[in-house]
């Protein structure tokens, strides 16, 4: 190993922690051997304080909206612009690719009603097959009991039978 690369080796097999480590190491401008890992740790802390810090003054001065998107996209003038990217605003007037589409949709919603009733109507089906089932049961059970009386009757045997059927 060599003594530049301090690469994490407490969790060999984690793979996303490797993949992560990787692009933090490129985002701050070094190759993977470069940053050592006590220098990206630094790097990702300055970050979340940096980020801490911007949210902290904006809730300072704006209150609560600072965390909506209202507070975020305060430099943006009229309600039909929108901010796709930082630094990138569209309007969405002039702009055909963020209306609602709205043929989409309710093909969409539609389609999903038919695919809900065809479950729906399987279910029923399978519920009366098994209905019919049950029923076919009972009805061969009662079949059943009443020839093992007339075969007893038949041999002359005088006997009293009650037959209790739920």
């Amino acid at each position: 190993m060599n003594p530049g690369n301090s690469k994490n080796t407490s969790q060999p097999g984690n793979a996303l922690s490797s993949i992560v480590s990787s692009l933090v190491r490129a985002a701050i401008g070094g190759k993977n051997h470069d940053v050592r890992d006590e220098d990206l740790d630094k790097y990702v802390a300055d970050m979340i304080m940096k980020s801490a810090t911007d949210a902290d003054k904006r809730y300072k001065s704006i209150g609560l909206k600072a965390y909506t998107s209202e507070g975020t996209s305060s430099h943006l003038d009229d309600e039909n612009k929108v901010e796709l990217a930082p630094g990138v605003i569209v309007d969405r007037v002039d702009s055909n690719g963020l209306k609602t589409n709205k043929r989409f949709l309710s093909s969409l919603l539609r389609s999903t009603d038919q695919h809900n009733q065809a479950l729906i109507r399987a279910e029923e089906e399978r519920a009366t097959e098994i209905a019919k089932e049950l029923i076919a049961k009972k009805a061969t059970k009662a079949i059943s009991i009443q020839v093992k009386i007339l075969l007893v009757f038949s041999v002359g045997v005088e006997i009293t039978v009650e037959i209790l059927i739920p």
